[in-house]
Order: C-alpha cells, then structure tokens, then sequence
C-alpha cells in the first residue's frame, strides 16, 4: 500500500539549509514502511550539484521530522531532483 505527501521543507546538505518543496510516496504493509522516495523542487540552481556531492542530506518537514535522503540522479521534471529516503520517513 502507497501514500503520498506533498510539502513545504528543508533540505539540510552537509549542515546548510535550503528551502524546498517535496513530493514524495511511502511504500508498505500499512504497519511499516518499506521505503520511501521522491522528488525535491527548489528554486536555485545551485543545490542540484550540492546535493549531488553531500556527505549529509536529511530533509525536515515543518513539524520539526526528518528523514535522510540520497540522490537518484533521476529527475522529475514536473518538481525537481529526485531522491530515495533511508530509514523512516518523516511523515
């Protein structure tokens, strides 16, 4: 079973923060998620290539939740640079 969440975030790459917009589906059994991944829209230029290269990404949702994140090198044109979350998702 699938869910998905939209948001307003923050993608913290190596400690700097970037306001973004994420789109992202949860994957599982209902109980627990067996994965997540997504796309993150943002309106600089300059974070495609930071994320790219970090050491550290961990996306933070407003309420204060986060989940690391990775790069896919596969974009969605529609929102931005897609990611695959590890380890619990923040929503």
């Amino acid at each position: 079973m699938a869910r998905t969440f939209e948001s307003d975030a923050t993608l913290v790459v190596d400690g700097i923060e970037h306001d973004v917009y994420v789109r992202a589906s949860v994957y599982g059994d209902g109980v627990e998620p067996k994965g997540w991944f997504g796309s993150i829209g943002t309106e600089g230029g300059t974070l495609a290539w930071a994320f790219l290269n970090a050491r550290n990404a961990v996306l933070r949702l407003p309420d204060g939740s986060e989940g690391a994140v990775v790069p896919t090198g596969v974009d969605d044109p529609d929102v931005g640079l897609g990611f695959k979350g590890s380890g619990r998702p923040p929503a």
